[in-house]
């Protein structure tokens, strides 16, 4: 037994030992740093990472450290360095549970911070935020961590942006408003994985969701998985909690043997990292299992530990609760005496912690509310010298764009003159073009006509001659009148539908007078509406080609032609019983189907040819 007791007092002492060591070689930086004069910013982050290492491998030398610190940085003319100090109080204070006062050292590190981008500024909100919410004032603390994820997400720096997440969902979970914290740890686990760093945090946070909602298949399965995690990461902290939250899942469903085995080895994982804070909801579970399971001596054991884990951190919100669960496990226990005197040290300090949170919440607000302010009177200077910059910069702008406007005029002017040139001369052009196949449509035709009846002429009889020649006369007479309309449709005189169909019937009776070819003409006019002068006589050109074409090559002993007018259309069809061509060959003489086509597309006209050889021609026009 002495020996027992000789080794574990060695083993104490190597420790202090060790601690000691690593306290003075610290400590000892820490004097270099500042017997340098240290001012700078690197050196100031040099200084602030060794005590933060410092203060959280010792949380006995915290508020020392801390406080040292503060006291070096008011001695120098340095905001960024005063920031620094203030940022290390409000991380010892949250550490060590009085996170009361570690609200308005945060608020102070963030007044003082000049860069309102930095990794600083972010870090000063989270712990803040971290503050707000162990003092019971979630809705402020998600309003400050919702700042610090806006600045974490312009540095696009994936730690501060988990970390704003997770606090967030905390933040939620400690209001009771888990529905509303499990898609924030949705996030934390989504962002982590897409880093290749697994959370086992994420995951023992989301499962505690789970369990506060009841659903325990969920929380055991998310709990599993962060200690698998955990596990591999050989993280002895998150393998602690995984056992922690594991073993709280089974104690809801009373199957306290199990929830006493995976709670042992989180209680022993925490001792041997020396993590009190952590250790005592640990505790609080254990006693929990035990007054279920009626062994009041068990249960009062770890109860205690939890009052001598507390009273080394001193963790109001921790004891108030350790305080409660003794007063309901006497109370079950009928030890009444002993009820009586911690439900009355619970409602004591319960009052105390709820005054201290109003007064604050207040104070809190007010301290926000001047915060923001101070923001928004910078956010407003920054807005006005940017104003001034753009002002300097648009009126250059508008000076450039003027002289490129006016040269751009110049140019635009010249070129339209030249366009409007150009474009004159391709409408004389079209209408040399259009009178040209005019010309060849009405007096080609004729001409032709005429050719064709002199041939042979002399070899006819007297009466014979005297026919063709008046026939002759009249076609002559035809191309003076068509020479007219080529005028009269320059003139933009609008032509009716009965008129066309009259000048149509004269022309084919005219062109087929001397031959054997049948002629039958139907016309069926329901609405005598006026076509344009230009279209009525382009119409007109098309059918003489067609009508032409018919009585030159296609040899028919039939020709028909109808013409339909109704209310939303115009149509011609002209057809033979000829011998056809096929018009998927190329044929030199066929200029005058080409016009047809040209007269077709230039006036929108919709023209439809079917024939074949020896199958006779059909047109059908359709206005």
């Amino acid at each position: 037994m002495k020996r027992c007791f000789f080794l574990v007092l060695l083993l104490l002492g190597i420790t202090q030992m060790v601690l000691a060591y690593t306290g003075k070689s610290l400590s000892k930086k820490y004097k270099e740093l500042q017997n340098s004069g240290c001012v700078n910013t690197a050196c100031v982050d040099s200084m602030f990472l060794w005590l933060y290492y410092l203060q959280s491998s010792d949380a006995v030398l915290g508020d020392s450290i801390s406080n040292t610190f503060l006291q070096y940085a008011n001695s120098k003319s340095n905001n960024y360095l005063k920031a620094k100090a203030f940022l290390l109080k409000a991380v010892v204070a949250n550490a060590r549970g009085k996170s009361i006062e570690a609200i308005p050292f945060a608020y102070t590190a963030i007044e003082l911070f000049e860069n309102k981008q930095s990794i600083d500024y972010c870090f000063a909100y989270q712990n803040l935020s971290k503050a707000y919410s162990n003092t019971g004032n979630y809705k402020l603390a998600r309003e400050s961590n919702k700042k610090a994820l806006a600045v974490a997400e312009a540095l696009k720096n994936d730690v501060l942006i988990s970390n704003s997440y997770n606090s967030i969902g905390i933040s939620y979970n400690q209001d009771k408003q888990y529905k509303e914290a499990i898609p924030w740890f949705r996030k934390v686990i989504k962002l982590n994985e897409k880093i290749n760093k697994p959370s086992a945090i994420g995951y023992q946070n989301l499962g505690l969701c789970f369990r506060h909602l009841g659903q325990y298949d969920s929380a055991l399965a998310y709990a599993r998985k962060s200690l698998v995690i955990a596990e591999k990461q050989g993280s002895k902290h998150n393998i602690a909690y995984s056992f922690s939250e594991i073993g709280a899942t089974f104690l809801e469903q009373k199957q306290y043997d199990t929830a006493i085995l995976y709670l042992q080895k989180s209680a022993s994982l925490f001792q041997s990292q020396k993590e009190s804070s952590d250790i005592v909801y640990v505790y609080l579970y254990l006693g929990n299992c035990y007054v279920a399971k009626k062994n009041k001596q068990a249960a009062q054991h770890y109860y205690r530990k939890a009052l001598v884990v507390n009273g080394y951190n001193n963790n109001l919100k921790q004891l108030y609760e350790v305080y409660y669960q003794m007063g309901k496990m006497f109370s079950q226990f009928k030890v009444f005496d002993s009820a009586y005197y911690y439900n009355e040290k619970y409602a004591v300090l319960h009052d105390s912690v709820l005054r201290a949170k109003n007064e604050l919440s207040a104070a809190a607000t007010v301290a926000s509310y001047q915060l923001d302010e101070k923001e928004k009177n910078i956010h407003i200077l920054q807005q006005k010298n940017e104003i001034n910059r753009l002002v300097v910069i648009i009126a250059t702008v508008v000076l450039i764009l003027i002289l490129l406007i006016a040269l751009w005029w110049f140019n635009h002017t010249r070129y339209k003159q030249k366009q409007r040139e150009i474009e004159n001369l391709q409408t004389l052009q079209k209408e040399r073009d259009r009178i040209a196949r005019d010309l060849h449509d009405n007096v080609g035709g004729l001409l032709s006509y005429i050719i064709y009846s002199l041939d042979g002429i002399n070899d006819e009889d007297k009466e014979k001659r005297t026919e063709v020649t008046e026939s002759i006369n009249l076609s002559i007479r035809d191309i003076v009148r068509n020479l007219r309309e080529t005028i009269w449709a320059i003139s933009d005189t609008n032509i009716n539908v009965h008129d066309f169909s009259d000048k149509m019937k004269l022309f084919v009776r005219t062109l087929f007078k001397h031959s054997s070819t049948k002629i039958n003409f139907v016309e069926s006019i329901n609405v005598d509406k006026e076509l344009n002068a230009l279209l009525g006589l382009n119409l007109y050109r098309i059918c003489q080609e067609i009508l032409t074409n018919a009585f030159k090559y296609a040899n028919a002993s039939e020709v028909s032609v109808s013409l339909y007018s109704g209310e939303s259309k115009f149509l011609i069809s002209i057809s033979d019983n000829g011998q056809g061509f096929d018009p998927s060959l190329p044929h030199k003489e066929r200029y005058g189907l080409k016009n047809i086509k040209k007269r077709t597309e230039e006036f929108g006209i919709s023209l439809t040819l079917d024939t074949g050889i020896n199958k006779g021609t059909s047109y059908t026009i359709q206005v």
